[in-house]
């Protein structure tokens, strides 16, 4: 735990396929410190809805940033549902988006990607949204869901230099890495 904090990033990702659990544990982290999460798809894609098309990539970043500051609480901001922050018209970046939330607060998102090769990406090589990320200074925990239990696995986070592996009862999980992260 000691060198996961040791990173000095205030900004944890949830890895994971669909209908591994990581809204759920985003949902139970809310529980905890007693906020909400924000929806970014919904609250975001509800607001630009109302803008004129022309409006919508100049206003995005500040909507986005009143969204953040509304639904932030205790020093943690809690964001799913990113994918809207990919697409092309806005013109975004959506991991340097959730670095610059985490300088002022702590941040856990649900990441809409995965990690290959030892990088973090978002959509197929070739789709139009496409992006590609190192992993420096990031803490990404890739969550499984099998059999009950809640599997945080992350092979080689960077400048860690071992690997962690934990399965943790379902009843537990806001009890253990990310959850002692956030206290």
């Amino acid at each position: 735990m000691k060198d996961i904090q040791a990173l000095q990033s205030k900004l944890v990702l949830l890895i994971g396929t669909t209908g591994a659990g990581k809204s759920t544990i985003l949902r139970q982290l809310a529980i905890r410190h007693s906020t909400r999460v924000l929806n970014v798809g919904a609250d975001l894609g509800k607001r630009l809805a109302a803008l004129p098309m022309r409006d919508r990539r100049l206003q995005a970043k500040e909507i986005l940033r009143n969204l953040a500051e509304e639904s932030a609480s205790e020093d943690l901001l809690l964001l799913d549902n990113l994918e809207l922050l990919f697409d092309q018209t806005l013109r975004l970046d959506p991991l340097d988006l959730l670095k610059r939330y985490a300088h002022a607060q702590r941040v856990v998102a649900v990441w809409p990607g995965e990690i290959c090769q030892g990088r973090l990406t978002y959509a197929e090589m070739g789709h139009p949204e496409y992006k590609d990320y190192n992993l420096e200074g990031l803490v990404a925990f890739p969550v499984e869901l099998g059999s009950g239990v809640w599997t945080f696995a992350e092979s080689r986070i960077p400048r860690i230099g071992h690997d962690i592996f934990c399965n943790i009862p379902f009843q537990d999980v806001c009890n253990w890495c990310v959850a002692d992260l956030l206290t």
